[in-house]
């Protein structure tokens, strides 16, 4: 029963194998008609169709009766069913294939195909049919026609395609839409393709199109090479690595379309692949491992493309089975035996599914001092990579700061991009303007589906031998071999990752408080004028950051004490003390203060009694420093005293009578005035006891020197003039600045002579003498010109190959005078004199020649015109020279900077020679005979030349050999310095071939070069990677070629970034200035930053892009500083650096004092003077402070010192001067100011000489803070003389002062007690 069953079978197979043998046409012919052929149908999702039109393996044949049935394998079936039905039961366009192979292989859904002609205009418009077709659609157009041929020729590539190497294809569709214009892939380079893109499997597995040229296919697919392109495998990977869905097919077909066109996807129209796009072309997957080769049809150039990541068996060669055709059954017998083999395998998918990505991100929000603040209004973009967003508009931040959370879109799992922008800050605070960006990865789950399933593989090997009947022999023997494959059902595993993104990203939004500023302005109560000196108390009396505010300031010279960046609120501002010689005015003022706000508040005071002398210029501004006396009209002098900052000296108490008032001393920069003497009377009946005498000084003159260019008018530094009174022996230098300028100021009302001593450098000294009149309150303005001195060059050269010769010597003297010495040519052969003088002639005389040229003795004379810049050659001829020549061996052109050795034909070593700029090397002064001549360094962009040349060298006759160098095939990369054109070392550049392929990382040498040398024909890019610093980078890439026999040059210079140098000094010392802030503006005066001197007080800034205007402004000074509000211009250019100097001149400087005492005094008694307000009411500390009071030594006698309390602990010495001593001595030092001490300072305590006495004390404290004060003033007692008459006024004086860079701040103030004389009584009587 075996037996025959195995007949059976083998009988079976040999009919197969016959009818496999047989062309292709008749199997079509008969089985098939395609114009009969009415439908097909199509299947478009994954999985291969079938590859014949047979049973499949599944189906069973009957057993011989046993009941049995027994599992066939494809290609042992040997006929096709077809539908049984009738054409006449079957309508036009609706008939189908009972058994249709390729229905059973569908997924999805079924579309029915038009089975007539396919449709030429697949994938085109109207208008574009009659263009001619790109090979994607003939490609598409060919595939299709397959669903109607395929059926009709499957068996005759099929059953025995494993004969050969090749392999047979098939086809599935993908579509989509309608096939509109809308639905269309377009490319960059104007091809396209439309609804569907054809499947293709190859043996079963995934293929795709590399590319279509249009021909009819024929044979098999065999393999015709094996692709490197890194892309194409990144895609091919990213396809295995994904759940190879259509759309992921379509993606990795559209996508390896582009990259085989070299062009890129414009648009997706409707197609599927857009939603894959990222993940195959953008994705990661590890590629190593992956191979893929092209595959060709046997009969022309259509590849497709396969892919594999593990290596692949080797398929041996199978036999030619034996046919009936060659073997007649009645002259052979045919024996076939078939063996049956199983094997299993385990085989898996992963595909993955995703949960919603989140993002997140913190926004914060403070203001300048890290405080955090509310109500802040932001709008939220959050930017996706599909192109979608999301917006959130005035999105509120509470608490100072808030977590803003977001859903990407479905299948995005992508970084977004976060844009906040600000768009209301909170109340009282400036917006901070700039949007800010993030890129946030999300967070999201990633399930992992992995599909198990076991294969069972059947294969069958049938050979068969041909025996011949007569003979009984073996004439042939043959063998082949079918596999058939069952697969169970797949066990499903799932596992999760939790993908954590960008937990932590935060944006910091900084705003600076908006503050306003109250102005207290100190006016005179019946004038309006301004005044200086008051001390003003502001506080804030808000709940707040009003109620910290408690500040204290005196009015300065404009009469304004100014309280600035203060926090909105209510304020209270009243005044502590006033002015000198003015009643105090403590009321008290309350202003509200809003965001933003300048507030001006006026207090007025009154005068007190008394006279007031004022010294003003012609403009009525006030001049400090002038001396007048106050005298009586008998001659006593009252009053002798300078002008303070407000220009005025104040004496109150004064009496009815008559008064003179005379002008000691102008100001230094003043004159005194025509009238420096005024009188006054004082009646005692004047209503108004408040009078004012005012002076008038004129400005003495200036004298401005200008020093300019005669020809170009610019202005020329260095200058030397000298100025001298007329009648005067005494005189002044002085130099121009670099604006061309010298300024001398306070000079005499009188004629001035101005002689020019020496001119700037290059330039002639003008003998001019010029007299100038100096008239007061003027400045006289005096222009000089110069003219520059002309230039005399000298040029030396080789008379033969007129390169340049450096180190020869030439002597140049004035004709008829002295030499002005020896002089060498340099690199270019040149000497250049340009401090000589026109009119004069020089003799030139050349001294010393280079070895082994003759010298040129003859000496030439030159005569130098005003403007005449003037070039004298000279040339010398070489001895015995041989002449090297080197030259481009494709040009023709000289080559420069070649290094030759030249030797003696016996070895000896001659010297080695550089070419000039014209190519040439001169080798002058040897003695004739045979050299050997041998190019040892190349220019760097030529090829060093290998050749060595033997030359004969005549007496007096020349010796020219010429050499040729082949210039680079490569790239040379010059990196220089914009400004200054120097090379640059260090710059770092990747230069790769436009495939991205990397040919290397290189950074340019100490000459600035890279050179890359054999390299091939290619086109290359270039592109710097990182510039030195301090440079700006150069990011544009360059694409240059690569020729043959030349080298490339690409060049690229480096902009050396501006530096700005902001420099802060005290106006007076220039010293620095540490702790200033600064703000730094664009062009539109809007903030760059802030920034704060250092202890050089300097901001050194740089970055920032050249040729620009940038602005500077003060924003804080320091305190006793005046605040410069100006916007200072600062032009910045390329690799240079731009200095701003900012001056700050000290606030106006003040200090108090106040004495009293008793107003009457019986002679002989002791009385107190009492002081208080002893203060320094600056905003700065003053030096060198002290208390100084003149004791009336005309009344009294010094007793003892009480010498109180002081606000700040400070040490301090008590200092006195007598009348018989001209300086001051030390009583007591080291005294500390926050202990009250009762000092004794009589004659006898400090152990005086008879008649003498203590006239001064002092208290001296060197350097005391703004605000130092007294607690408790101190005390002086003393012992009024006995004799003195009633009436007689005792007049004490005391001051107090300090300075700052040498200016002194100084009150006076003066106490008068009237005398009570001491009634004698009656002589006792005496007697009995």
């Amino acid at each position: 029963m075996r037996n025959n069953m195995k007949r059976i079978l083998s009988l079976i197979l040999c009919i197969a194998m016959l009818m496999g043998v047989m062309p292709t046409s008749a199997f079509a012919a008969e089985m098939v008609d395609p114009s009969d052929m009415v439908s097909v149908q199509e299947y478009t999702d994954s999985g291969p169709v079938p590859e014949d039109g047979l049973q499949e393996a599944d189906e069973t044949v009957p057993d011989d009766g046993s009941g049995e049935e027994t599992e066939t394998d494809d290609d042992e079936t040997s006929e096709i069913v077809l539908d049984d039905s009738s054409e006449d039961d079957t309508e036009e366009g609706s008939g189908e294939l009972s058994e249709d192979p390729l229905s059973s292989g569908t997924v999805g859904d079924i579309d029915t195909v038009d089975q007539d002609e396919p449709d030429p205009t697949i994938g085109m418009s109207g208008e574009e049919a009659e263009e001619e077709q790109h090979w994607l659609q003939k490609y598409q157009e060919w595939a299709l026609s397959q669903e109607v041929s395929t059926f009709a020729m499957r068996r005759s590539i099929s059953t025995f395609a494993a004969r050969s190497t090749g392999s047979s294809a098939e086809f599935a569709y993908i579509r989509w839409g309608s096939g509109g214009e809308d639905d269309k892939v377009k490319f960059s380079n104007t091809a396209w393709i439309n609804s569907p893109i054809p499947k293709i499997y190859l043996d079963g597995e995934i293929a795709f199109c590399g590319e279509w040229n249009g021909e009819e296919p024929s044979g098999s697919y065999i393999q015709s090479g094996e692709g490197s392109d890194n892309v194409i495998k990144q895609i091919l990977s990213n396809y295995d690595q994904s759940g190879q869905s259509d759309a992921d097919y379509a993606a990795a077909q559209i996508a390896i379309w582009a990259r085989i066109m070299g062009t890129e996807v414009e648009s997706f129209g409707t197609c599927p692949a857009d939603s894959s796009w990222d993940e195959i072309v953008n994705g990661d997957a590890d590629y190593s491992n992956l191979k893929y080769n092209y595959i060709e049809w046997s009969g022309g150039t259509q590849d497709l493309i396969t892919y594999n990541t593990e290596e692949e068996p080797d398929i041996p060669d199978l036999p030619d089975i034996p046919t009936e055709e060659e073997y007649p059954a009645d002259e052979y017998e045919i024996i076939v035996e078939t063996d049956t083999q199983t094997e299993t395998e385990v085989r898996n998918r992963k595909t993955y599914e995703y949960s919603d990505a989140i993002g997140q991100i913190t926004i914060r929000k403070h203001d300048q001092d890290g405080e955090s603040l509310d109500d802040a209004l932001f709008d939220i973009r959050v930017d996706f990579t599909d192109g979608s967003y999301i917006l959130e508009e005035n999105w509120e931040v509470d608490n100072g700061a808030r977590l803003f959370t977001w859903t990407h879109p479905e299948d995005n799992h992508d970084d977004a991009t976060v844009t906040v922008t600000e768009v209301q800050a909170p109340r009282y605070y400036e917006m901070d303007p700039t949007p800010q960006v993030a890129t946030v990865s999300p967070t999201y789950t990633r399930v992992t589906h992995v599909e198990t399933w076991t294969v069972t593989i059947v294969t069958e090997t049938t050979s068969a031998t041909v025996i011949e009947i007569e003979s009984g022999d073996v004439v042939a023997e043959s063998e082949s071999s079918a596999s058939a494959e069952t697969e169970s059902d797949p066990q499903v595993e799932e596992f999760s990752d939790f993908v954590e993104g960008d937990r932590e990203t935060t944006l910091t939004f900084v705003n600076t408080r908006i503050t306003g500023n109250i102005e207290v302005l100190k006016r005179d109560a019946n004038t309006g004028q301004p005044l200086a000196g008051a001390t003003v108390h502001l506080w804030g009396e808000d709940l707040g950051d009003a109620e910290d505010v408690d500040l204290t300031k005196v009015t300065g010279a404009d009469g304004i004490a100014y309280f600035n960046d203060l926090y909105p609120g209510t304020y209270v501002i009243q005044e502590k003390s006033a002015p000198f010689g003015y009643n105090l005015n403590d009321e008290k003022q309350t202003v509200a203060l809003q965001s933003g706000e300048t507030i001006q508040m006026e207090i007025h005071n009154y005068k007190k009694d008394g006279l007031t002398i004022k010294k003003v210029d012609v403009d009525g501004n006030p001049l400090p420093g002038a001396t007048f006396e106050l005298r009586r009209g008998s001659g006593e002098v009252l009053l002798s005293d300078t002008t303070d900052v407000n220009g005025t000296i104040f004496r109150d108490h004064l009496v009815e009578g008559h008064y003179v008032i005379e002008e000691i001393q102008a100001p230094y920069t003043h004159l005194i005035g025509d009238e420096p003497i005024k009188e006054i009377y004082i009646y005692e009946s004047d209503d108004n006891k408040q009078y004012t005498v005012t002076f008038v000084n004129l400005e003495k003159p200036k004298l401005l020197i200008q020093k300019i260019d005669a020809d170009t008018g610019e202005p020329l530094a260095g200058a030397v003039f000298r100025v001298a009174e007329r009648g005067s022996k005494e005189y002044t230098d002085v130099t121009t600045d670099k604006n061309g300028e010298a300024l001398l100021e306070n000079l005499n009302v009188n004629w001035y002579e101005v002689t020019e001593l020496r001119a700037p450098t290059g330039y002639v000294t003008e003998d001019t003498h010029y007299d100038i009149e100096l008239v007061a309150q003027e400045t006289a303005t005096l222009v000089v010109k110069n003219r520059s001195k002309p230039n005399l060059t000298i040029e030396k050269t080789d008379s033969v190959t007129k390169e340049p010769l450096q180190g020869v010597v030439f002597e140049v003297a004035i004709k008829n005078g002295k030499s002005l010495g020896e002089f060498t040519t340099d690199t270019e052969g040149r000497i250049v004199l340009s401090d000589v003088s026109p009119g004069e002639t020089y003799l030139i005389t050349e001294v010393k020649a280079l070895e082994g040229y003759h010298i040129d003795e003859k000496t030439k004379e030159i005569t130098l015109d005003e403007n005449e810049d003037k070039v004298v050659p000279f040339t010398n001829t070489p001895q015995n020279p041989i002449i090297i020549k080197k030259l481009d061996d494709i040009t023709g052109d000289p080559i420069e900077d070649t290094v030759f050795s030249v030797t003696k034909v016996n070895g000896e070593f001659v010297g080695e020679y550089t070419t000039g700029k014209h190519g040439y090397a001169t080798v002058a002064g040897i003695d004739p005979g045979f050299y050997v001549i041998r190019e040892v360094r190349a220019n760097s962009k030529y090829i060093l030349s290998n050749e060595a040349k033997t030359v004969q060298l005549k007496a007096d006759e020349p010796a020219i050999v010429e050499f040729y160098n082949t210039p680079k095939t490569g790239l040379q990369i010059i990196k220089t310095d914009m400004v200054t054109g120097k090379p640059l070392e260090g710059v770092k550049f990747t230069v790769t071939e436009l495939n991205g392929a990397i040919i290397g990382n290189y950074e340019t040498d100490k000459d600035g070069l890279i050179t890359i040398e054999d390299q091939e024909e290619k086109w290359v890019r270039v592109v710097e990677t990182q510039p030195l610093s301090g440079y700006k980078p150069d990011a544009e890439p360059r694409v240059v070629e690569l020729v043959a026999g030349k080298l490339t040059l690409v060049e690229y210079e480096n902009k050396p970034y501006p530096v700005l140098e902001i420099t802060k000094v005290d106006a007076d010392t220039s010293e620095p200035l540490k702790g200033v802030k600064l703000g730094v503006y664009d062009s539109r005066k809007r903030e760059i930053g802030t920034f704060t001197t250092n202890a050089e007080g300097k901001v050194v800034l740089t970055g920032m892009d050249g040729d620009q205007t940038l602005y500077v402004k003060e924003l804080e000074t320091l305190a006793g500083y005046q605040l410069k509000t100006d916007f200072i211009a600062a032009k910045l250019e390329w690799g240079k650096k731009t200095l701003v100097v900012i001056e700050n001149e000290i606030k106006p400087l003040s200090v108090t004092v106040k004495k009293t005492g008793n107003h009457e005094v019986i002679s002989g008694d002791i009385m107190r003077y009492d002081f208080s307000d002893i203060a320094n009411t600056s905003e700065i500390m003053l030096d060198e402070f002290y208390w100084h009071d003149a004791l009336p030594t005309d009344a009294v006698r010094l007793g003892h010192v009480e010498t109180g309390v002081w606000s700040h602990t400070l040490k301090f010495d008590i200092t006195y001067k007598t009348n018989k001593s001209r300086s001051y001595e030390a009583a007591e030092s080291g005294l500390y100011s926050n202990v009250s001490y009762d000092i004794d300072l009589s004659a006898e305590a400090l152990d005086l000489r008879r008649g003498e006495y203590v006239t001064d004390i002092r208290f001296e404290f060197e350097d005391v803070p703004a605000g130092f004060h007294d607690i408790t003033g101190p005390s002086i007692y003393v012992t009024t003389m006995a004799d003195l008459t009633t009436g007689y006024r005792i007049i004490n004086r005391t001051d107090v002062g300090g300075c700052k860079n040498d200016t002194w701040a100084v009150d006076k103030d003066t106490w008068i007690t009237v005398v009570w004389a001491k009634e004698r009584g009656c002589l006792p009587k005496t007697g009995v």
